[in-house]
């Protein structure tokens, strides 16, 4: 697994073309912006078949780390009900 890098612009065509052909790849957690003005948020997932990109914002930095730990929780629940592990 690589390791985090500095913070990526997810509306830099440059950065979306290298995610989507699978030559970068950004690690739950990592610090992205919308927009070079953006503020920070962090990246959750990219989804390939949907070119879908799930990053959680915020006003605050601690408001988007607790927006980012909810929803890694929210997406464990998720992978454990649709591998059987939980009923639904």
């Amino acid at each position: 697994m690589a390791g985090f890098i500095k913070t990526v612009n997810l509306w830099d065509t440059k950065i979306t073309d290298a995610i989507e052909s699978g030559k970068l790849t950004l690690n739950a957690g990592q610090w992205v912006t919308c927009g070079t003005d953006g503020v920070k948020s962090r990246f959750i997932a990219f989804n390939p078949a949907s070119k879908t990109y799930d990053v959680v914002h915020g006003a605050t930095v601690e408001e988007v780390n607790a927006r980012f730990a909810a929803r890694m929780e929210a997406r464990k629940l998720a992978e454990a009900r649709r591998a059987g592990r939980l009923a639904a």
